[in-house]
């Protein structure tokens, strides 16, 4: 009979230890059994807290990402929604001779869910893959195993909300939901309760994740001064040179993306600004401030 609690404290014990070859033995040896005994949550936090995706990819790759290896020049554009990218997306894959996918359905709407069947699609090799999920330890577990630093991009939280506000679309949620039949006040409360709990969660969770040294965070109020320079960095990191003034040049000739303008945060209510800071408090040591100006110092 196989004894459960055995296995289980033994797979800790190895995830606690020093040596991540042993701890990528022993999870060797579990996978080669039948019937498999293995914590993949304690799996995935391990890769996270440890750093241990390289020794263990091999192993566990093909359980988790289905691949061993890391896929070639595949690139990962997190971002808040309403941050413009596709000018420099469409660069970046004209020059890595990329192709396209997201971690989103059309019908979504907007979500941070990370769904492991459609990353398994989306993350091929040769691909740049939009998305606007947290970091939270399956998808750095998920990104770690690929060998991915994300492009991560925000924005100011209220003008993100403000953005759809005006959004007169009634999405099928429920029977009977209208949200574009409500006042603007209206729906800019209603986007406020809805969206600031994922922003402020997609904002620490990432900021965590840069501080472990797993990505850098930009601004978009940043970027937007200099998407030619940044455009350029982000290739430098994939071995590709390419002339800052042919990058301008290509970016002037194409279309501003919609909802873009900066300062519709203005537009929200004192009191829809107080309860998105209300959420702060969960982070006590993050600083707000690169995406709420005004917000208080941690």
């Amino acid at each position: 009979m196989v004894d459960l609690r055995a296995l289980i404290a033994e797979e800790r014990t190895a995830a606690e230890g020093s040596s991540a070859e042993a701890y990528a033995a022993l999870l060797q040896r579990r996978l080669a059994s039948r019937p498999i005994v293995l914590d993949t949550e304690l799996l995935e936090r391990t890769i996270v807290r440890k750093s241990w995706a390289d020794a263990l990819r091999e192993v566990v790759g093909p359980l988790l990402v289905q691949t061993a290896a890391c896929p070639e020049a595949l690139v990962l554009v997190n971002t808040y929604p309403r941050v413009p990218t596709a000018a420099a997306e469409t660069i970046l894959i004209q020059e890595l001779g990329l192709q396209r996918d997201t971690l989103h359905s059309s019908n979504a709407g907007f979500d941070q869910c990370f769904d492991r069947i459609v990353a398994i699609r989306a993350f091929r090799p040769r691909t740049l893959v939009r998305g606007h999920v947290v970091a939270s330890v399956r998808v750095r577990a998920y990104l770690e195993l690929l060998g991915v630093r994300p492009i991560v991009l925000v924005r100011d939280i209220f003008d993100t909300i403000a953005s759809y506000a005006d959004d007169r679309t009634d999405r099928p949620i429920a029977p009977g939901y209208q949200l574009a039949s409500r006042s603007p006040a209206e729906r800019r409360r209603i986007q406020a309760l809805r969206m600031a709990p994922q922003l402020v969660d997609f904002y620490a969770s990432w900021m965590g994740a840069q501080a472990d040294g797993r990505c850098t965070v930009h601004r978009w109020e940043d970027v937007r001064q200099d998407w030619p320079g940044f455009i350029v960095d982000r290739l430098a990191e994939h071995g590709r040179t390419v002339d800052r003034e042919s990058i301008a040049e290509r970016l002037a000739t194409m279309p501003t993306q919609a909802h873009s303008t900066p300062g519709q945060g203005a537009t929200l209510s004192d009191e829809d600004r107080a309860l998105v800071r209300s959420l702060y408090v969960q982070y006590p040591h993050l600083d707000f401030r690169p995406i709420d100006a005004d917000a208080p110092s941690a």
